[in-house]
């Protein structure tokens, strides 16, 4: 399985490869929603971050323990909203094949192989 990283770093080259492999595979859905995971996570962050402060402000002030519960609600939304989408990603991951060394000649299956050199005689 390729990395998530290498996929959206290197897409051209993923879609070459799938090109010469003469495959198909999902890659426009991966990165949107890998794109969308993303975006997701950096709000959970946030509000995660946010949770933290108004924990500290409650030590002073007990008056925000309903704000408290509305972000401890919301958190855990988008905790598993990304787990949602962790697993469309590995489900789609999976699709993907592993990229051909650059040698490789282009093709389907075996019989699209060229013959490099041969040792014996062939049963």
């Amino acid at each position: 399985m390729l990395d998530l990283r290498f996929i959206r770093e290197n897409t051209s080259l993923v879609q070459e490869a799938l090109e010469k492999r003469q495959d198909s595979a999902p890659i426009d859905e991966i990165l949107q929603l890998d794109a969308e995971r993303r975006q997701k996570i950096l709000e959970l962050e946030s509000l995660r971050h946010t949770r933290k402060e108004t924990a500290r402000e409650r030590k002073v002030d007990k008056s925000s323990t309903e704000q408290a519960r509305d972000l401890r609600a919301m958190i855990r939304d988008l905790e598993e909203e990304v787990k949602e989408l962790d697993a469309q990603l590995g489900e789609l991951l999976l699709q993907v094949p592993n990229v051909p060394h650059p040698s490789v000649p282009t093709g389907k299956g075996d019989e699209d192989n060229v013959v490099v050199r041969t040792w014996g005689e062939p049963k």
